[in-house]
């Protein structure tokens, strides 16, 4: 009788959690998609953060700082490959103008560019080691735009790896 007593006390203690977790999730399990990575990663991320908040109110355990680190830094890679940032960075370096022309004979216009502002040299001085591997990929050092595009494409695969080497080598750390 004394453990039917405890379990029922102990399920209504646990109902008020429960229900401040499901309006906590409710806005990530609304607006959830099964067609795109995104909302995966949009998951993982609102975990981590919960979990990296949970654990530095309480302080667990010692070393907690470094694992709320590790945690931080893994919710904001997911933000990074969510926005793609790494593959759009070089934008900042460089700015265009663009203009549409008709073309000839159409109702048809084209989209021209033009560049009026280079810093690429700066994106290139910030990644020198992508930079020398990139170069010795294409094996073409003309086209600077070619070479700061795959620059991007690779720093992004790099974070993208970061962020589940972290999650392999710590994760498991962080519940128990």
């Amino acid at each position: 009788m004394k453990k039917i007593y405890i379990n029922v006390r102990y399920f209504f203690l646990d109902l008020g959690r429960r229900i401040k977790n499901l309006w906590r999730w409710l806005p990530i399990v609304w607006n959830d998609k099964d067609y795109d990575d995104h909302f995966i990663f949009e998951v993982l991320k609102f975990k981590i953060k919960n979990t990296a908040d949970y654990t530095e109110q309480r302080e667990w355990f010692v070393g907690y700082e470094h694992e709320v680190s590790r945690m931080r830094l893994c919710a904001k890679l997911i933000e990074r490959v969510q926005e793609e940032w790494y593959e759009m960075e070089y934008f900042d370096y460089h700015t265009f103008t663009f203009k549409f022309v008709p073309i000839r004979d159409t109702d048809l216009c084209e989209m021209k560019s033009e560049m009026i502002e280079d810093r690429l040299d700066d994106y290139f001085i910030k990644y020198p080691l992508i930079y020398k591997q990139v170069v010795s990929e294409l094996g073409d050092t003309e086209n600077r735009m070619r070479i700061a595009i795959h620059m991007g494409a690779k720093n992004y695969k790099r974070a993208k790896r970061l962020l589940f080497n972290v999650l392999d080598t710590h994760i498991e750390r962080w519940w128990n």
